[in-house]
């Protein structure tokens, strides 16, 4: 349904859309391969994950500011959920797109939209469905940092209010991915606010919550049904606004550094209009260690 300056009743695009929101970045890797020397280790690290609408809705406006609030943060790795097709073809489209990232160059479909690319050399990528009603799964990263090597694990979450079951079984799944890896992210849409049940219960203890671990007393809402129409248009009846996008890191080199919300600022002259109906987050990660180089692993 077309939106307009007046809000209009519409099914809710959580219960109506998941199922046909398949996409994947298949871009060309520039740069360096797994097979060339190390790259030199980062002091920092920006990651940036964002739900960016598969609704075409207003695509002509909404796209152009999303990808210009995407080049300006210049994260090292970018996670998008609902990267419809016709999102996939404009990011493929766009020359900085192109020239600064590597794709995770799996050949499929990741389901909920899932798009990863890093600045970073990617060494192996990895696709899992998970068990869910709305076709979800897990897209890993091994990534290449030098002496480290960084697991990210992106994730787009059953939607439904009544399927925490369902999101144990899904993140129980993403954190079997992350393990064995000494350095690992867990990152994307949730679908869960801070403190529900039983998805809060399942979040390890040794993942920290970025956002939390900087702004304990901010609550973060990256679905903020006060500021932010889109929300409220896509809202399940009585759903409130509720923090659904995390960064969670198990790492003892590397420590949250800084956090911000991404996109929360309605297009110019339109004020029911924004890049996405959620609210992106960006986060900063630092050493708290000097890089140690891993063990040699056995030869497959």
């Amino acid at each position: 349904m077309r939106r307009t300056g007046h809000p209009r009743a519409r099914t809710p695009r959580r219960l109506s859309a998941p199922r046909l929101i398949l996409a994947l970045a298949l871009l060309p890797a520039p740069g360096l391969s797994a097979a060339q020397p190390a790259p030199e280790p980062p002091a920092k690290l920006k990651l940036l994950t964002c739900n960016v609408l598969a609704d075409e809705d207003d695509a002509d406006e909404r796209a152009p500011a999303l990808f210009k609030l995407l080049e300006d943060h210049d994260a090292d790795l970018l996670a998008l959920q609902e990267v419809a097709p016709w999102m996939l073809k404009r990011l493929e489209s766009l020359e900085w797109v192109r020239r600064r990232y590597r794709s995770t160059t799996i050949d499929a479909t990741a389901p909920g939209g899932l798009f990863l690319v890093s600045k970073w050399p990617i060494l192996r990528a990895e696709l899992k469905p998970v068990f869910s009603k709305q076709g979800r799964g897990v897209l890993m990263a091994e990534l290449n940092l030098g002496a480290e090597r960084l697991a990210v694990a992106s994730v787009h979450l059953e939607s439904f209010l009544d399927s925490g079951l369902v999101r144990v079984e899904q993140l129980k799944d993403a954190f079997k991915l992350l393990d064995g890896a000494a350095h690992a992210v867990l990152l994307g849409d949730f679908n869960f606010g801070d403190g529900e049940q039983p998805e809060s219960a399942a979040l390890p203890a040794a993942f920290a919550d970025c956002w939390r671990a900087l702004k304990p007393a901010d609550p973060g809402f990256t679905w903020n049904m006060e500021t932010n129409p889109m929300a409220r248009l896509g809202a399940f009846p009585n759903e409130k606004s509720r923090r659904l996008d995390r960064v969670l890191l198990r790492s003892p080199a590397w420590k949250p550094a800084a956090a911000s919300l991404v996109g929360d600022a309605p297009l110019d002259g339109k004020p029911r209009l924004f890049p996405s109906d959620h609210f992106g987050l960006a986060v900063e990660l630092e050493r708290a260690a000097p890089p140690q180089p891993e063990p040699r692993r056995p030869a497959p």
